[in-house]
């Protein structure tokens, strides 16, 4: 028994020689990652670790709102979010500011009607 054995499929499969599972199956599983019709919204995401959920957000689907103290690089991770295809949309917020905040998360819903 390996725990590989309950979690599905296995990066293994990816390699010619693995007899374990099939792409089919694989492909089956990376349905359940989707989040094509959902929006999120990233704060921080001029920076690299704000960058990082921007994209992945992106590459499943969602569309993002990128909430960045600084204007250029909220709008530098809206261009990665398009890269993927995705609808992004730059916020400048101070998220030590509640008020700021409210207004971010209001603005996102305006924008995209709902948040994930």
């Amino acid at each position: 028994w390996r725990p590989a054995d309950l979690a599905g499929p296995c990066t293994a499969a990816l390699k010619s020689n693995c007899k374990r599972c099939t792409m089919s199956e694989i492909e089956e599983q990376a349905g359940l990652f989707e989040l094509n019709g959902l929006n999120a919204l990233v704060t921080g995401a001029g920076g690299g670790i704000g960058m990082a959920p921007c994209r992945g957000f992106a590459a499943l689907g969602a569309n993002v709102a990128c909430l960045d103290i600084n204007a250029a690089t909220a709008r530098s991770a809206v261009k990665a979010v398009e890269q993927y295809g995705s609808e992004g949309i730059p916020v400048v917020c101070d998220v030590t500011e509640p008020d700021q905040v409210k207004q971010c998360v209001q603005a996102t819903i305006e924008q995209f009607g709902h948040l994930l």
